[in-house]
């Protein structure tokens, strides 16, 4: 038997002030019995469409903070040449009175210190000199550019070690 607007008003009763204004953001998605029932539940708790705007930018703020916190995680995580590392920095910017840097990077899974997998491309922010920690400031599209760039350079390397090894145990040192 499906819902009536007595149902939804009953549901809604029970819920918390964030949750119905988790459901307002979206009214579209519910039937109208169901919108029917928030918008007068909504209307007996005294809460105005400015409180569903507020709500959906603190839960965005919210988000964006975990989703920074689950980056700087990933950043460096590694024992023994295998997890996580940021390659490059691009589109970089200091600021010499604050000796703070800023630069989008990309986050890659490594293997034997080798880049293998992009994770993600971060915009970032740190102090400049040795050891200093970075703090992202925002997740970007993957930037593929730089992706490839990374790959490049790393294929390249790898390269030169194989010639480097090759020629280098070929030459007999006499004394």
């Amino acid at each position: 038997m499906p819902y009536q607007i007595q149902d939804f008003a009953r549901e809604y009763a029970g819920k918390s002030n964030d949750d119905l204004l988790r459901l307002a953001w979206a009214p579209q998605h519910l039937v109208d019995d169901a919108r029917i029932a928030l918008q007068t539940e909504m209307s007996r708790r005294g809460l105005k469409a400015t409180d569903i705007d507020t709500a959906r930018f603190e839960q965005e703020k919210h988000e964006e903070q975990q989703e920074r916190q689950a980056a700087n995680r990933l950043i460096g995580l590694h024992w023994r040449g295998v997890g996580t590392a940021r390659f490059c920095k691009w589109d970089r910017t200091y600021d010499p009175v604050s000796q703070n840097e800023e630069f989008t990077t990309t986050i890659f899974f490594m293997v034997g210190w080798v880049p293998l997998i992009p994770l993600g491309t971060w915009r970032v922010r740190r102090r400049k000199g040795l050891f200093r920690k970075a703090q992202t400031l925002e997740k970007l599209p993957f930037n593929w550019s730089q992706v490839l760039w990374v790959w490049m350079l790393t294929l390249i390397a790898i390269l030169a070690l194989i010639l480097a090894a090759h020629y280098g145990l070929s030459f007999e040192f006499k004394l």
